[in-house]
Formats: C-alpha cells, sequence, structure tokens
C-alpha cells in the first residue's frame, strides 16, 4: 500500500521568528505554545517569535522551541486533515516528537525531558567546548577512509550524523576540526552549523547520566504507531527499553539516509516534515529515488493536499486484507472430520473475520495494523484446523502479505 511517514525535524532548523504564521493563525497552536510556557515558566511565543539568534542557537532553548512546535504543527495538521499516518520518523531531537506522537510520552512529560536534554546537552558543551561541520560533495564511504587514515577518532572527531548520500555531520573540538577540514577544503565544502556544541559523539557522554535519572521517573508507554529508531535503522519494537535507546541516541550517530531508505522499502510514497524549516523534506529530496517530499510549513499546501488525496484514494482502490482473509478462509479445502471443532474455530473465527470486514468498510478506511494483525491470526486459526499443510499456508498468507504492503 502506499504508506505517509510524517518527519520531525531535529535542531539546527530553528530560525528568528519561527512559528509566527502557527502561532497567530491557529488558536490551538497558541494554546501548546502557552501551556509549554507555563510548565517551563519561559515566554517561549516570545521566544520563537522575537527571540535573536543567539537565543535560538542555545541548546537548551532551541530544543524546547523546536519541539514545542513541531508537535504543535503535527496536531494541527491532523485536527484538520484526518490522515492516514503509517510512520512517524525524527532526526535526533525529531524522534521524541515521533515518539510523543506515537503516545509513548504525553506532551507534558516529553517536554520536561526535552527541556532536560537541552540543559544537559549545553552543560557538557560548556565543560567540554566543541561544534559540528556539514562536510559535502563527498560520500560517507569515501570520508570514514579519509576519517580511519587522519585519525580522526584518536584526534577526537567523530561522525555524527549519515544525513545524504554527499552530506556528513562531523563533531570535533574547533581547531581540530578546522585543521582537518582545511586539508580537505579542496575537493568538499563545509559549513559550521548552529549548534552550541558537537552532537552524537563522546562530547555528549556526561549528559546520559543526569537524563536516566529524568527519563527513570516519566511513565513509558507503548507506541501506538511505528516509530523509526534512527540510531538503529529499525521500527521501535514493544520489548524495547525506550529510555536507555533514548540515552544512547545522545552519544551514537544518526543513520538518517539508511533510515530513510529502510521506511521507502516498507512503501513509504508521500513524506511530510513538521518544524520550523524544510531540512529533512531535502534529505529526503537528495537521498529517495522521485519521492513525493512536502514541507507542512509551506504557505500553500495544495500540492500536498492533492497527494494526500491521491494516496487515500489509492489506498481505497487496493486490496483490503481482511477481504482476502475471508476470500482464503471460504476457498480452502476443508479435511477436518470434528464439528465441533470446525464449528468453533472455523465457523466462529470466520464470523470474527466478517465482524472486522463489515465494521471497517461501515467506516470507509482502510483496516489498521491491529485488525489486520487479528485477521491473519484468525486465518491461520481457520488453515490449521481444516489441516492445510504448513507450507501451503506460509504461500497463502504471503500471498496476501505481499498484495497490501503488510508490515
Amino acid at each position: 500500500m502506499n504508506k505517509i511517514t510524517a518527519l520531525f525535524t531535529g535542531q539546527t532548523s530553528q530560525y528568528q521568528g519561527m512559528g509566527k504564521r502557527w502561532i497567530s493563525e491557529h488558536i490551538e497552536i497558541r494554546r501548546r505554545f502557552e501551556q509549554a510556557s507555563d510548565l517551563l515558566r519561559i515566554d517561549l511565543v516570545d521566544l520563537c517569535i522575537n527571540g535573536s539568534a543567539n537565543e535560538l542557537q542555545k541548546t537548551e532553548l532551541s530544543q524546547i522551541a523546536i519541539f514545542t512546535l513541531s508537535y504543535s504543527m503535527f496536531e494541527q495538521f491532523c485536527l484538520e486533515y484526518n490522515p492516514n499516518i503509517s510512520y512517524l520518523a525524527g532526526h535526533s531531537l525529531g524522534e521524541i516528537t515521533a515518539l510523543t506522537a506515537a503516545g509513548v510520552f504525553t506532551f507534558e512529560n516529553a517536554l520536561k525531558f526535552v527541556y532536560a536534554r537541552g540543559h544537559a546537552m549545553s552543560a557538557c558543551c560548556k565543560r567540554n567546548p566543541s561544534t559540528m561541520y556539514a562536510i559535502r560533495n563527498i560520500d560517507s564511504e569515501t570520508l570514514e577512509t579519509i576519517l580511519q587514515k587522519y585519525g580522526a577518532n584518536e584526534r577526537g572527531i567523530f561522525i555524527a550524523n549519515y544525513n545524504t548520500p554527499d552530506q556528513t555531520i562531523l563533531s570535533g573540538r574547533e581547531e581540530v576540526l578546522a585543521d582537518f577540514i582545511n586539508e580537505l577544503s579542496e575537493f568538499v565544502q563545509y559549513i559550521p552549523l548552529p549548534t552550541s556544541g558537537g552532537f552524537h559523539s563522546i562530547y555528549m557522554a556526561e549528559a546520559v547520566g543526569s537524563l536516566k535519572e529524568i527519563l527513570d521517573k516519566i511513565p513509558i508507554n507503548a507506541p501506538q504507531m511505528p516509530v523509526l529508531n534512527g540510531n538503529e535503522m529499525r521500527f521501535y519494537r514493544q520489548e524495547d527499553d525506550i529510555r536507555q535507546l533514548l540515552l544512547d541516541q545522545i552519544v551514537r550517530p544518526v543513520n538518517w539516509i539508511k533510515s530513510l531508505e529502510m521506511l521507502e522499502r516498507n512503501g513509504t510514497k508521500l513524506w511530510i516534515e513538521f518544524g520550523p524549516k524544510d531540512v529533512l523534506q531535502k534529505t529526503v529530496l537528495n537521498s529517495i529515488f522521485n519521492p513525493k517530499a512536502f514541507y507542512y510549513d509551506a504557505k500553500d499546501h495544495s500540492s500536498l493536499l492533492e497527494e494526500l488525496k491521491a494516496i487515500e484514494k489509492r489506498n481505497q482502490e487496493a486490496p483490503n486484507l481482511i477481504g482476502l482473509c475471508l476470500g482464503l478462509a471460504v476457498a480452502t479445502k476443508n479435511n477436518c472430520q470434528d464439528d465441533e471443532l470446525y464449528q468453533r474455530n472455523v465457523v466462529d473465527a470466520y464470523n470474527k473475520l466478517q465482524n472486522i470486514y463489515d465494521h471497517i468498510q461501515n467506516e470507509d478506511r482502510v483496516p489498521n495494523q491491529e485488525e489486520k494483525e487479528m485477521a491473519l491470526t484468525l486465518v491461520k486459526l481457520i488453515l490449521d484446523t481444516k489441516q492445510v499443510s504448513e507450507k501451503e499456508q506460509d504461500i497463502r498468507i504471503n500471498q496476501i502479505k505481499e498484495s497490501v504492503w503488510y508490515q
């Protein structure tokens, strides 16, 4: 099926006046900012609209501002258009926004963590001065080879983000990075990033202890929809220790390119970025073949809304997994001689499948993940009871999954 992935930006996307239009035009977004301001005792509206570039570059301020704006924009989008979002993904800080959108954190608890995260990372920046540079016009594998020959890690230079095929972010001490970049300046482009320090590297290690204490006090819920883990290039799982993964994230590189590729393999056809700038939209455009990628803060949403409608129309016309399961249940030959077992495991299971199908049809929508999993469990029970071989079951069920891009 045609999947939609919501993207949430991270630090360095802040700018003077960010969120002004959203705060002034949407009462729900302004209320979120007022809620955050009351909780943190910081005037976030004034910070975003009137704050200086220097203020917004401070880690302890930029993270809470970006998080609040990104999350409230996503809420507004869902309120207006009720989209069928399949996946949530965020770059660094944005991953916390994605987890919050998936119900792992409440907005209030996420804000507390982001506030503590920003302060802890800011303290690291002051104790261990460092910076970040974007390196362009060189692929990551070639850069890794050069870094290894240079003895970069021993000198205090680390890859922080694999952003696009030709953009990699480095963290390191200013003077060490400057010397390294000077040797490459004839072959690459480089841009210093507006951050307080070298994120996603050992320079942030001292933040882990204090943040663990904060996270241990915050309730964690299971994700209500798939969320990307950008360090490990996979979706969060039910058995994951989310607290530990978020602590690991602070000192580990973001594998954004391979994460985007994984999302594409899993059926993403439409990408929508939420946040102050179109940073992630650009990474999609530079990493994925022929993508449909949009930035929700653009003044004209017409192209995005047209694509959203087209995606929903294609999904409505696509095969329905529940209907295919019903068809398989009916068409499969029965070899069960136990009438009571047949009634309990086949007839009753079929009726449950039919009820799920009717419910979806009445609401004029596609099945959600829980309904898909229930349907496959029921059809497996039916096939087992009808004494269908495991080999044939695997073939039939895999055919259903492949026909509807089942995840």
